[in-house]
């Protein structure tokens, strides 16, 4: 595994002190080294991956600058090729060899041999990352960069290196050319950031993993009122796993004078599915959109029909990129089927706003979207919980049985609670929930750093003992992965 919670508190700020007491032209050389240490922590031998793919794309891209045509064409399918080989090998060609011999168990009982190997950390991310790179040279977004070592670095940045957010060179490439200066302010704005990560994760996230986890691995032994519990807790239990993991990468990167991208922006308040999909996972949204969507429309503009298709398409693959189980593919492709049937009915749904004059009330118009949006994410949500298919049309099927004996018996959910965690600890999760999303609402509205600043001092120093004890009181620091490290 990664460095625990205790093993990160010491690595992190040793790197801090030598990355500014060494001169500039060393940072570089420093970082790399250990954002390579961070990872090969977990496996050593799997930090072969990370330099294979860094390798081949820096000199893929060089000679993709200095070529043109078919040669130009070539090399880029070369850094495709390259990257998608090893993801595919690794993280799903058990997959393939299984459900390919279910297919020739039809016809003869011949069966490929299958094998398994632990998948490495966030290889879906490097890998990413390194292919936008090469794509962004042969369309000319970017020069190849001539640094080794500073290519290197934003492959491998150790933040975000096995969870994202799925940055971008034309964003982190330039400032790893700058020469950053000790800013208090800029330093204890990212500890701040950090501290919301590792809030969101040991208090709120691993707190709501006992429950859904003890729910989801009975399934068959609840109602649906129980059901619809855990999945609303699910919902934020992998919210803020991996918004808290975004949090303390961008907050850790800050402190190393690096601006990494947001990952979320209140998904919880999105009014439709498309909106739903400009707030949640932005970076990986961006690069399906960027890299596979727009692509795949390039030669069918104004072709509705293969609009449709290309976008379903999308998301199975987004579905896929999550992981080599049928449910992710089949959430996947209910996210792009709710998706064109927003857009399908988006002219009718606007006449029957306007017709009933629901725009008068904007606000009873807002909540009665967001609850919609909010309810139907929740029911796709659960094929990405569910162990299988079957499953999670079970669990849908139970969420509608209202006229089923002990349906909405709400003691279940008390005596759930009370038997997985202390009663007031869950209370108190929940309330540090409402109060997350008052924070994120207030975000929209004004810069919160910005205003806790503006707080007299006493009480900043006050609240930050406060926010630790209730940390530590509730925090659940036991060696529990983040959500977004299995893809």
């Amino acid at each position: 595994m990664l460095f625990n919670s205790v093993q990160f508190i010491f690595f992190f700020p040793l790197l801090f002190v030598l990355y500014y007491v060494l001169s500039y032209r060393y940072r570089t050389v420093l970082l790399l080294l250990g954002s390579y240490f961070f990872y090969a922590y977990w496996k050593p031998v799997y930090i072969i991956l990370i330099l294979f793919s860094t390798s081949l794309d820096f000199f893929t891209a060089k000679k993709i600058e200095a070529s043109k045509g078919l040669v130009k064409r070539n090399w880029l399918f070369l850094s495709l090729f390259g990257n998608l080989g090893i993801l595919f090998f690794f993280k799903y060609s058990q997959f393939f060899i299984e459900n390919l011999n279910l297919f020739l168990s039809i016809f003869s009982n011949y069966q490929l041999k299958s094998f398994s190997f632990e998948l490495p950390l966030g290889i879906s991310f490097y890998t990413f990352q390194t292919m936008s790179y090469t794509i962004d040279v042969y369309q000319k977004r970017m020069p190849a960069e001539k640094g080794f070592l500073r290519f290197a670095l934003y492959v491998s940045f150790f933040p975000q290196l096995v969870a994202g957010p799925i940055e971008r060179a034309s964003n982190i490439i330039p400032q790893l050319k700058k020469e950053i200066s000790l800013d208090y302010e800029r330093i204890t704005d990212g500890l701040k950031i950090m501290f919301t990560g590792f809030f969101k994760k040991v208090v709120i996230a691993d707190s709501l993993s006992i429950i859904v986890a003890h729910v989801y691995s009975n399934v068959f032994d609840f109602g649906g009122l129980v059901l619809i519990f855990a999945t609303f807790l699910f919902r934020y239990q992998v919210f803020c796993d991996f918004s808290g993991y975004s949090d303390i990468a961008v907050g850790a990167a800050k402190v190393f004078g690096i601006n990494l991208t947001q990952n979320f922006n209140r998904p919880f308040a999105a009014t439709s599915v498309r909106d739903f999909w400009r707030r949640w996972h932005i970076t990986m949204g961006g690069w399906f959109k960027d890299y596979v969507f727009f692509p795949l429309n390039q030669n069918h503009l104004g072709r509705k029909r293969m609009i449709y298709f290309n976008t379903l398409l999308t998301f199975l693959l987004i579905g896929l990129w999550h992981g080599p189980k049928w449910t992710y593919v089949f959430w996947g492709g209910l996210h792009g089927t709710l998706l064109l049937l927003d857009r399908a009915t988006e002219k009718k749904r606007e006449a029957l706003t306007n017709r009933l004059k629901l725009k008068n009330h904007p606000i009873l118009l807002k909540c009665f979207q967001i609850f919609v949006t909010f309810s139907l994410m929740s029911l796709v949500s659960v094929f990405f919980r569910a162990s299988n298919v079957n499953e999670g049309f079970h669990i849908i099927k139970e969420f509608f049985s209202f006229t089923k004996v002990g349906y909405w018996n709400f003691n279940d959910i008390l005596d759930l609670m009370e038997h997985k965690q202390h009663f007031g600890e869950i209370i108190l999760v929940i309330a540090s929930i409402i109060g997350m999303e008052f924070i994120h609402y207030y975000q929209s509205k004004k810069n919160l750093l910005s205003s806790v600043k503006k707080f007299p001092k006493f009480l900043r120093w006050s609240l930050y003992p406060v926010a630790c004890f209730v940390l530590i009181l509730v925090g659940k620091f036991y060696a529990k992965e983040f959500v977004y490290f299995q893809f």
